[in-house]
């Protein structure tokens, strides 16, 4: 039996002055799941403690990892959440990821270049 074909990516996003940034992304074969395995949080000098979540293009607006937004320290959280889309999808391009607070608005990100936010993401394609 054929083994499918599975690629790790860490994807490293950084967020200046904007809760919402793009990323180029490709992968070499048709992706029928796309699977979210950890999510780093490293948040510049806005001075909260907040859990926002990630959402992207790339899942088609579903959320990708929800993470707290702390200045003073970095989080790590290891989570299982998978994207399947109905048909295998070709990616392959610049999607957009956005941070949300768990109200639902925009969060707040650091407004500087010196002190940018970054999310880092493993992810899964199968």
């Amino acid at each position: 039996m054929k083994q499918p074909y599975s690629l790790t990516k860490i994807v490293n996003l950084s967020f200046v002055a904007t809760p919402i940034t793009t990323v180029n992304i490709s992968v070499a074969h048709p992706v029928q799941s796309i699977r979210v395995k950890a999510c780093a949080y490293q948040a510049g000098t806005v001075g909260t403690v907040n859990s926002v979540y990630v959402i992207s293009s790339l899942s088609n607006g579903a959320p990708l990892c929800m993470v707290s937004q702390d200045s003073t320290y970095s989080t790590v959280q290891g989570t299982d959440i998978e994207f399947k889309p109905r048909e295998p999808i070709v990616v392959d391009g610049i999607y957009t990821f956005t941070l949300y607070d768990l109200d639902g608005t925009l969060s707040a990100t650091s407004n500087s270049g010196a002190a940018t936010d970054s999310v880092s993401l493993i992810v899964e394609f199968n």
